[in-house]
């Protein structure tokens, strides 16, 4: 990485003196580029980068599910009366102008949040991106957006008309306030 510490005269005097680290990589990448610029066949295996791409992919969460494991985490540390609510559900929140998807599996034991949708969920959540912002900061009262407020009421608006799709909210509402409550900032 670089900082506004990395100037020239830092490197001239600390970093590379002589700039002899400098000089060794620009003959480098030189001599790489003219090999590759020579060669009839790139000598690169898409086919293996890609699997290998893959799985490493797979191994990292996606940032809404750090996102969301990041708030869950912090409103617990914050409120520690919160883990009352965290009894057995699954939910899954799906945001499609971000392309994700997350399932969020609660239990007394603890949380575990992973990327892609669970059938079993019993709440399904899916809103774009901004959308899903305004859900978690709307106040809430009993565990749902408050009406009585001009975000809560926005909230509430955006799930009557649709643009936030709440699905199992009539058949567990408890479990929807637990999350609401679990995932809001406010």
């Amino acid at each position: 990485y670089h900082s506004i510490y990395d100037s020239h005269e830092w490197m001239r005097r600390q970093g590379d003196p002589g700039f002899q680290y400098h000089a060794a990589m620009a003959g480098l990448w030189g001599v790489a580029a003219l090999r590759l610029a020579n060669a009839d066949v790139l000598p690169f295996d898409y086919a293996a980068y890609g699997r290998d791409l893959v799985v490493y992919l797979d191994d990292v969460p996606s940032g809404l599910a750090t996102m969301v494991g990041d708030l869950i985490d912090q409103n617990l540390e914050r409120d520690p009366a919160r883990r009352r609510l965290l009894r057995p559900g699954v939910a899954t929140i799906t945001v499609p102008d971000a392309g994700v998807a997350i399932t969020i599996r609660l239990a007394p034991e603890g949380i575990e949040i992973r990327d892609g949708t669970d059938a079993t969920a019993q709440l399904s959540i899916v809103a774009d991106s901004d959308r899903l912002m305004e859900l978690t900061s709307a106040p809430l009262r009993f565990g749902l957006p408050d009406a009585l407020d001009r975000r809560g009421r926005a909230v509430l608006l955006d799930v009557a008309t649709r643009r936030v799709r709440i699905g199992g909210m009539f058949l567990h509402p408890r479990r929807l306030a637990r999350l609401s409550s679990l995932l809001s900032v406010t």
